[in-house]
């Protein structure tokens, strides 16, 4: 995604084969850690790189093939307000989509494409436990868990069914949102 002519190539074969895209969902999503002081400019550029540079470029080759609605969604993270400790690039890459969010709707104002960013907490994904070293220590998981008002941590499966209402008709007039999907975390 953070080569643009790797997107354009994608977007090529989409067209020939669809004529259009309905649905563009930007899920770029790259973590390193390290704290100020000794953050490298090659994990700066990869986490912005994936983060930043890869949503601008899904979205905009993709932007020729979206129609009247059209629902676009970008994956944030609630590292957008508060980060952990040690992913400060990370979560600076995360709320720069917010503001991807409310400028691109600005930019496309008439053309009946929404935009919205979905914002996941702690979903239980291999990359989660892989971050927290979590693979073979469920007490790690555990208090993860305990952070969140529901006492769990989120599954990959209730993402995906906010990604699907979002995508769809019945959400047809929610546009500039950034929903977090963490279990009330961020009250």
């Amino acid at each position: 995604m953070s080569r643009r002519e790797d997107m354009e190539a994608i977007v090529r074969t989409i067209e020939a084969r669809f004529g259009r895209l309905d649905i563009v969902v930007a899920n770029a999503a790259v973590g390193a850690n390290a704290p100020l002081g000794e953050i490298a400019d090659e994990k700066f550029e990869t986490v912005i790189g994936a983060n930043l540079r890869g949503v601008l470029n899904t979205v905009q080759t993709a932007l020729p093939l979206l129609k009247e609605g059209a629902s676009v969604l970008l994956r944030g993270a609630t590292a957008s307000y508060d980060a952990p400790q040690t992913m400060s690039v990370y979560g600076a890459a995360k709320a720069g989509l917010r503001a991807f969010t409310t400028t691109w709707i600005k930019d496309l104002a008439g053309r009946g494409i929404r935009i919205n960013t979905l914002s996941p907490g702690a979903i239980d994904t291999p990359s989660l436990r892989k971050a927290m070293e979590a693979e073979t220590d469920e007490r790690r998981a555990q208090a993860l868990a305990e952070r969140s008002p529901l006492k769990r941590i989120g599954s990959p499966e209730e993402v995906a069914m906010v990604v699907a209402f979002f995508a769809s008709d019945q959400a047809s007039y929610i546009h500039g949102v950034e929903l977090y999907i963490d279990g009330g975390l961020k009250v």
